[in-house]
């Protein structure tokens, strides 16, 4: 992200930087919150590490440091049983969450898009070539606007007793084939 929207006063929002794979500094950064956003994750590296045992050893620690409330964000797609090692990881970290926190909440965004996104801005790039390459131009995606995925996670915080423990599929508002984003 090139921008912070930070939706709270001066002192009440502060970014730490983390290794995941070294609980140390989870304990460190983990201290004292109120609440955790887990948007931790990756698409290549040691997926386990990171967003599969990792987002269950974050959940642990901040249970453990006091914290009150819990948002994992998985991804739209995760399944345990997939070959794919992010959609597999993404579910294997789901469970971990949920096995050290119990009332979290997680929350599976289909593909985001906002003014610096990686992905609708890469087929806006795409234009100005003679040839557009398309894959797969029949499957069908729900873009979701990273402001209204924002606004999910600010509604379970403000209120996460009736959404512990359940996950969320989160879509944008009409299904689109990869043709129609170009």
């Amino acid at each position: 992200a090139f921008k912070v929207k930070p939706l709270a006063g001066l002192g009440q929002v502060q970014m730490v930087a983390v290794d995941v794979t070294k609980p140390h500094t989870l304990e460190v950064a983990l201290t004292g919150v109120d609440a955790v956003v887990n948007l931790v994750g990756a698409f290549a590296g040691n997926l386990d590490a990171v967003q599969g045992r990792g987002a269950g050893q974050i959940a642990a620690i901040a249970r453990a440091r006091g914290a009150t409330s819990f948002v994992h964000i998985s991804a739209i797609g995760a399944d345990a049983a997939s070959p794919v090692g992010y959609a597999r990881t993404k579910a294997e970290g789901e469970t971990a969450v949920l096995a050290a926190w119990p009332e979290a909440v997680v929350l599976r965004p289909s593909v985001l898009f906002g003014v610096d996104d990686n992905f609708l801005n890469l087929f806006a790039g795409f234009t100005a070539l003679p040839i557009l390459p398309v894959f797969a131009p029949t499957a069908l995606l729900q873009p979701l606007d990273v402001d209204d995925a924002a606004q999910a996670v600010g509604n379970v915080l403000a209120n996460p007793v009736p959404h512990a423990g359940l996950i969320y599929e989160l879509g944008g508002p009409e299904a689109l084939s990869v043709m129609d984003l170009k």
